[in-house]
């Protein structure tokens, strides 16, 4: 039963092969309960596999329809022994493959370091099956491609490596904008820290973007991110048409977001239509209630604390 996850694994049965965990200490194999065996001390040493050669996984989105994407050749394997735990998984599909594994020493917590090493390998041809997870975008392009190694401490680690989308597309119908040339890389060199760098071309103008963001949880995630853009298309309506010109500083950290800098428009056209005689505003005491499937009545996420000071200059 697939319950009330937002996310579902629907292998298919004659093609699954095999689930077990094997207890090595205590002699005691299979299934759910070996699985859920475990000492004083820490975990039972033991092995776990499984193996699906072709399937389904399904996506529910909140107040939305459900995305399906299939796959074949599924293999996800995790062992622990000596207190050291690991993972493998692979999966591949129509869009690509992706490969990684990780494994993380003094899982018991009987010491405060806990040294991690791992690699992540994807190749994607083509992301447009994220259209369905991005329902305010249309006709996503580009290829992702990531080959990165992991080491470091799990409250610290040090990522070696690049993630890269490349000849990215995006339409967005609200503001009838397509941003086109995507480039986006994310590097690691043995630090604590990734680059950014990313461009995106809109109208007839650009934007850059560059910045850093610390891989310190304890830290609050820290970033600082520099964007620059020249006539970059922001609307496009019947109605309205503007280009923007930014030169922003954008800071963050523990879900608290600053944003300082300045802003020229060097275009904007509004262009609003007379309203009918038969127009009449609401009383002050009027109170309107969406319909269920209206976006004002749907429930928001959490809000983020963020201030800005920022310039915006007609010329």
């Amino acid at each position: 039963p697939c319950g009330g996850d937002p996310v579902v694994g629907r292998p298919s049965c004659r093609d699954a092969v095999g689930r077990s965990w094997t207890d090595r200490g205590g002699g005691v194999a299979g299934g759910e309960r070996g699985a859920r065996l475990h000492r004083a001390r820490g975990f039972a040493p033991g092995s776990a596999d499984a193996r699906s050669n072709r399937g389904t996984v399904v996506y529910r989105p909140p107040g939305g329809k459900p995305v399906e994407s299939d796959y074949q050749d599924f293999t996800l394997s995790a062992t622990y022994a000596n207190d050291v735990a690991r993972a493998d998984f692979s999966v591949n599909s129509d869009h690509g493959g992706t490969a990684a594994y990780v494994e993380i020493a003094n899982v018991s917590g009987e010491s405060p370091i806990r040294p991690i090493i791992g690699h992540i390998d994807v190749d994607i041809p083509d992301i447009a099956f994220v259209n369905g997870f991005l329902p305010d975008f249309e006709g996503i392009q580009g290829r992702l491609a990531i080959d990165a190694d992991l080491d470091g401490d799990l409250k610290a680690p040090r990522v070696y490596g690049q993630a890269r989308l490349r000849d990215g597309l995006a339409r967005l119908p609200e503001p009838g904008l397509e941003l086109r040339g995507i480039n986006l890389t994310a590097y690691g060199r043995g630090s604590d820290r990734l680059v950014l760098r990313g461009e995106a071309h809109s109208g007839k103008g650009s934007i850059d973007v560059a910045g850093e963001l610390g891989l310190n949880p304890q830290a609050g995630w820290p970033f600082e991110m520099h964007i620059m853009g020249k006539d970059f298309q922001v609307v496009r309506l019947s109605e309205a048409q503007a280009v923007a010109s930014p030169d922003l500083l954008v800071r963050g950290e523990h879900g608290r977001i600053e944003v300082t800098g300045t802003v020229m428009l060097p275009e904007a056209v509004l262009e609003f239509e007379e309203l009918p005689n038969s127009a009449i505003s609401p009383s002050p005491d009027q109170v309107i209630l969406s319909s269920p499937g209206d976006a004002s009545s749907r429930k928001k996420p959490k809000d983020l604390a963020i201030t800005s000071r920022v310039d915006v200059m007609l010329g």
